[in-house]
């Protein structure tokens, strides 16, 4: 409803007059003031589009209760902003250029809004990964502070970062040392790292340094089946440390070979190594393959006796618990009760010849 001081104004402005009767008429007005835009927005909230420069608080009265309208507002002010995000964080994505401010309260309400920034803000950011680490992925370029908060709570979001500085790849690895297969070009004070926690990480190493591949063998001297070119060094340090683990490595020297003869009486080829562990890949898989088959078997003749006709299934089932099956078991007895008879005839026809001889 109009207020007493709009219908008194409407005495003397036409213009007033006009919106009053119909909201939609500010539409033909060239330069409307601040209180015709009012009277008009007060009464059709949205006959904001039609106003190219609202104030403040005809912004404010358009959104009140229905955020929508931020659409027809070119340049709404941070207030205006912030009310609409109080009521629809999502809007956030309708908004040109959100302020930081207003940012935050939508990623605060609402962290998945951080997919519909462009270019958020660090302090954003890091509201967003820390709620969840995995917005990480929705963030172009993260700050280096931003990347390492998010690592720290879940070192497998690395993988969303293009490219993580060596501070975090080295957060990453001191979490999860089994991160580090996924870092796409490591430092090399990172590959030294993850090898040191944990030897087998040399496999993913690519043309290790010496360096590298001494931590390796000296967390675990059979790491030496993982490096392909070890350096003669590397090749002592496993040489003395273990004699099981001599026969992995691969191309190794005369000076090598020398040695293992004298301490061990082992004969080091050159490609012993790969063979030697190809053969125990072999091995293990055809144990494997035995034990599934011998389960198979085993299953196929659990079947076999469960069926109930077949008499081997049913005669060894027996003869493991002591009892023969029925149809059998009448058989045996048959055979045993004519067994006596003919034994007992036997006898008594020897007592009568006995008795004649006499």
């Amino acid at each position: 409803m109009p207020t007493i001081l709009e219908h008194l104004a409407a005495l003397f402005d036409k213009d007033m007059r006009a919106v009053l009767s119909n909201p939609r008429a500010i539409s033909m007005i060239a330069n409307p003031s601040a209180r015709v835009q009012m009277a008009a927005v007060r009464r059709d909230r949205s006959v904001i589009c039609f106003i190219e420069r609202p104030t403040e608080k005809v912004q404010l009265t358009a959104v009140r209760n229905a955020p929508h309208n931020i659409h027809f507002i070119t340049s709404p002010s941070e207030r205006v902003q912030l009310t609409v995000i109080g009521n629809r964080p999502s809007y956030v994505g309708f908004i040109p250029n959100p302020t930081e401010k207003v940012q935050l309260k939508a990623v605060e309400k609402r962290p998945e809004c951080i997919f519909l920034l462009q270019k958020p803000a660090e302090k954003v950011q890091l509201t967003a990964v820390l709620k969840d680490p995995r917005y990480l992925s929705a963030i172009r370029e993260p700050t280096e502070k931003v990347q390492l908060a998010a690592v720290q709570k879940n070192p497998e979001c690395i993988r969303h970062i293009a490219e993580p500085t060596e501070k975090v790849q080295h957060m990453a690895v001191q979490r999860n040392p089994d991160i580090f297969r996924q870092i796409r070009q490591p430092e090399e004070s990172v590959r030294l790292a993850a090898v040191q926690a944990k030897g087998e990480n040399i496999r993913y190493v690519s043309a290790p340094s010496e360096t590298v591949q001494l931590a390796a063998v000296r967390n675990d001297p059979m790491n030496i089946r993982y490096i392909e070119n070890p350096t003669e060094k590397v090749q002592s340090v496993v040489l003395n440390a273990d004699r099981d683990a001599a026969p992995f490595i691969s191309s190794p020297t005369e000076e090598i070979k020398r040695l293992a003869m004298e301490m061990y009486g082992l004969r080091l080829e050159n490609a012993a190594g790969k063979q030697t562990a190809a053969a125990r890949t072999s091995e293990t898989s055809g144990k494997l393959r035995k034990e599934s088959d011998g389960g198979r078997g085993k299953e196929t003749l659990g079947k076999a006796g469960q069926r109930g006709g077949g008499e081997t299934g049913q005669r060894d089932q027996g003869n493991k618990q002591g009892v023969l099956p029925g149809h059998l078991r009448g058989a045996v007895l048959g055979q045993r009760r004519g067994t006596g008879k003919r034994d007992l005839g036997c006898r008594e026809k020897q007592g009568e010849e006995a008795c004649q001889s006499l």
